[in-house]
């Protein structure tokens, strides 16, 4: 039985999720930090490890990008390996861009340089898992700072036709420690409700309690990143709630 986590990427707005979400539980947690491009066997101190660091920040140099989310998860992969750790990788519903539900076994179409390098970080070696989800977070850069930071003079943008099915931040937590106990190996897809980019921030508004004038709907913009999956339920892992009530349970962040 799992008692202990290691963290890697435990400052960031996941990592930070799922260490509370695993002290909740009553494991140990350890947040060691150390660089995952140069992970060693020694550095590895759980039976479980889960991977929630990225570089996300679209003006880091694509050196570091590729370094972090392209060779670290592998480097991470292979430290495991010798500790005899299992590893739960984070990746993204980015490496799709062709019309979905996008299914684990469907090929990944992915056409940006930070969604290939993302790609080229999946580890799908058994015993570890590559599991790919989108999520919406309280803290650090994302939709949520960006509804709060807005007005009707800079509105925030979205589109009714950008389908989407992730997860707020603890939601994704918890989900990644009860991965962490099934025995999922290669790629997983968290599939949660289905909605859009209009509608997920019309419920962020709401749930914020601001006013909807900092929104502007513009449908020209068209995509479909939802996701499915074939393991999910076959995993024992329970169906998801919509974000809406997702939001309900997530602290408000200050305004």
């Amino acid at each position: 039985m799992i008692r202990s986590v290691q963290v890697i990427g435990a400052g960031g707005s996941l990592g930070t999720q799922v260490c509370r979400a695993a002290e909740r539980r009553g494991w140990t947690v350890c947040r060691d930090a150390f660089d995952i491009t140069a992970a060693r066997k020694d550095h590895i101190r759980c039976e479980l490890v889960i991977n929630c660091a990225a570089i996300t920040d679209r003006k880091a140099p694509q050196y570091k990008v590729l370094a972090v989310n392209g060779l670290g998860p592998r480097v991470l992969k292979t430290a495991c390996d010798e500790a005899g750790s299992r590893l739960v990788h984070v990746s993204t519903d980015a490496v799709f861009e062709g019309a979905g539900p996008h299914w684990e076994d469907d090929v990944p179409d992915a056409k940006s340089i930070p969604s290939i390098i993302r790609l080229f970080g999946e580890v799908r070696d058994s015993p570890h898992v590559t599991v790919r989800v989108s999520f919406i977070g309280s803290t650090g850069r994302g939709l949520i700072r960006d509804i709060i930071e807005a007005s009707p003079f800079r509105p925030v943008i979205a589109s009714d036709m950008l389908l989407w099915n992730g997860v707020t931040s603890p939601e994704c937590a918890d989900l990644l420690l009860d991965i962490g106990k099934t025995d999922a190996t290669g790629v997983l897809h968290v599939p949660g409700q289905y909605t859009s980019r209009w509608a997920l921030c019309v419920d962020v508004a709401e749930w914020l309690g601001v006013d909807a004038k900092r929104l502007r709907r513009d449908d020209s913009y068209v995509s479909d990143r939802r996701l499915a999956s074939t393991k999910w339920s076959k995993l024992g892992l329970r169906p998801l709630d919509c974000v809406k009530v997702q939001l309900s349970k997530m602290e408000k962040p200050l305004l």
